[in-house]
């Protein structure tokens, strides 16, 4: 994608989605043949921070209910707060010990991941023809090495590791949900597969105008490297204007892509985050009909005949 031309009105290109989705493919199937051992202990200090995560609140609900509705004394119950908080405590030490380990094992992979990609596009240029370079602003070339491998290493570093928490994360709650009520867990499902769709959307849109950003770049440092470099001709043949004139039309191209791109991701949390509380809001007035109608609540604990 990168490099090439946008179609008019913007849109991405017909095959774009699944020739990212290759290309992710393949840098994925790279990380994991570099640098095997030390992702798999990465998987494993995800797993157990995933679930200090998102097993500590429900511990502590579980936790109070059965202490403040067991009729001990109050001695007794102290014990117990004692002895839970003690138990939580040990988690999110463990659960810090494994965030900790996988950014610092993250960091190392990533740093040595990028070094082989730089080494191999380099080895690569090398045995390209001189005509190929001619075709291009050196600025364009030097913006693989540096905003494209900055952009991998955001991926790398932030994105991979919190997608796969997000899905052990999600797995886990889901299931929780299910265990709990499986009506108001279809409530969340249904606001989930809207969030899913504005996502797509707004999200999608976004993500064109980064693409389109990345390559307007690419374009903008090509041609202020060479602009600097030809400064002396530029000068000799009194092209300054035409020279500001061809820098403002390259910038506004840049600051129309980046504002789009960024206005687009700048929507979508305030959007998800108003969507969400109107689903907390449906969750409570449904679950305050089931209970005050008395209704039957399903789930992966049983049947009851109020939602309490």
């Amino acid at each position: 994608m990168r490099g090439g031309k946008m179609p008019k009105g913007g849109r991405m290109p017909k095959g774009g989605i699944k020739q990212i989705g290759k290309t992710f493919g393949r840098i994925l199937k790279d990380l994991i043949q570099t640098n095997k051992k030390r992702l798999i202990v990465v998987a494993i200090c995800l797993v157990l921070s995933s679930i200090a995560t998102s097993g500590a609140s429900i511990y502590i609900i579980n936790m109070l209910n059965t202490i403040l509705n067991s009729g001990k004394v109050l001695d007794e119950i102290i014990k117990s707060l004692v002895i839970g908080v003690s138990v939580m405590a040990i988690v999110y030490f463990f659960g810090i010990v494994a965030n900790f380990t996988y950014t610092r094992l993250m960091a190392v992979v990533t740093q040595g991941f990028l070094d082989d990609v730089r080494n191999r596009m380099f080895s690569k240029m090398q045995s390209h023809p001189i005509r190929s370079f001619d075709r291009k602003p050196t600025g364009d070339i030097m913006s693989y090495y540096t905003n494209d491998i900055d952009a991998l290493r955001q991926m790398i570093s932030q994105s991979l590791p919190q997608l796969f928490i997000s899905l052990i994360m999600i797995t886990a709650i889901f299931f929780i949900m299910m265990s709990y009520s499986i009506w108001l867990t279809l409530i969340v499902i249904a606001f989930t597969i809207v969030m899913v769709l504005v996502t797509r959307t707004v999200g999608g849109n976004s993500a064109k105008y980064f693409i389109e950003q990345q390559k307007t770049t690419a374009e903008a440092e090509g041609f202020m490297e060479e602009t600097m470099h030809g400064q002396k001709v530029i000068k000799v043949f009194n092209h300054e204007d035409e020279a500001k004139a061809s820098f403002d039309e390259v910038n506004e191209k840049l600051f129309v892509a980046a504002k789009k791109a960024n206005s687009y991701a700048n929507m979508l949390m305030p959007i998800l985050g108003n969507i969400g509380n109107i689903m907390y809001v449906m969750l409570a007035f449904v679950g305050s009909l089931i209970i005050v109608y008395e209704g039957t609540n399903v789930g992966f604990s049983g049947v009851s005949a109020t939602a309490s």
